[in-house]
């Protein structure tokens, strides 16, 4: 099978004719009425049933289908490590962190660091952590700076600090005048949530365990996002001081969170790559910014 018969296919299925998947491919019906009867032919099945306006799925074809889906996914995910490949490969010092380092103290270090090293090209790239350990596992960066650890055989996994979680209100909030905020002082209260749904973070048990009630209409998985919503007056939130101390923007005041939960900051790094001077440089620098903040 070839990738242009796959490509076909799955047009086929989703437009429901032939004329409409040719035209999305830019090739002439009768290519790829003869792509798609080579794909049956090398499979050994009928693919569809022809009536005179559209081809419908048999049921091989639609057990076939399925499969094609998940395989294409897979090819989709090739395709876009392909692209991270060429965009990371021109660095000689490539680095990844999550947004709430990459938007914290990390431009300080970074900008301290190339001054210092004129010759040095440096490719910063905010991502997920999910992403961070990836590219971690594939030797496509030098250093990553991620929320946990990475479990993972060729990757090497550093603490470098747990940084205590605040309590983040508009400047105008009922309780932006106490010196500390309690999970009880946010019952009822609107809630931008931090973290991936259907997980349960460590913030969310602090709650459970109070029995406090949040009105949780807003979520996002990035803290920066949440400094956003918050001066904006969509609610509060919990965000690491780091990110918090770090918007500059009017409108938000933070707090010290009671019971004191903390983020971490782990290091992650490839195995793979043999590490060089000026990538152990850099992270000596890190560690001297973190531990001075």
């Amino acid at each position: 099978m070839r990738i242009r018969q796959i490509e076909l296919f799955r047009l086929v299925v989703r437009h429901g004719t032939l004329t409409a998947a040719a035209d999305a491919l830019s090739i002439t019906q009768p290519a790829a009425s003869k792509l798609l009867s080579q794909l049956e032919s090398r499979v050994g099945l009928e693919l569809f049933e022809r009536t005179k306006r559209r081809l419908i799925l048999t049921r091989e074809g639609e057990v076939f289908a399925a499969e094609v889906e998940r395989t294409w996914e897979g090819i989709q995910r090739l395709y876009r490590t392909a692209v991270d490949i060429r965009q990371l490969k021109f660095g000689r010092l490539n680095v990844a962190a999550m947004p709430s380092v990459a938007g914290s103290f990390l431009p300080t270090i970074i900008t301290s660091f190339s001054q210092k090293k004129k010759n040095v090209s440096i490719s910063i790239h905010a991502r997920t952590s999910e992403r961070i350990h990836e590219w971690a596992i594939a030797g496509q960066i030098d250093i990553g700076f991620t929320h946990n650890r990475a479990i993972h055989p060729q990757v090497s996994s550093e603490l470098l600090t747990r940084v205590p979680e605040v309590c983040i209100l508009p400047s105008n909030h009922r309780l932006s005048s106490r010196q500390s905020i309690n999970a009880t002082d946010l019952d009822g209260e609107h809630f931008v949530r931090i973290g991936d749904i259907g997980d349960v973070t460590e913030a969310d048990q602090v709650f459970l365990d109070a029995e406090v009630s949040r009105k949780l209409n807003l979520e996002t998985p990035m803290s920066l996002v949440a400094c956003d919503l918050v001066a904006n007056g969509a609610g509060v939130s919990l965000v690491d001081e780091l990110t918090a101390a770090s918007y500059r923007r009017p409108g938000l005041v933070y707090r010290p969170f009671v019971p004191t939960l903390f983020s971490e900051i782990w290091c992650v790094r490839p195995k793979m790559l043999r590490p060089s001077g000026i990538a152990e440089e850099f992270l000596a620098a890190v560690r001297s910014s973190i531990s001075k903040l």
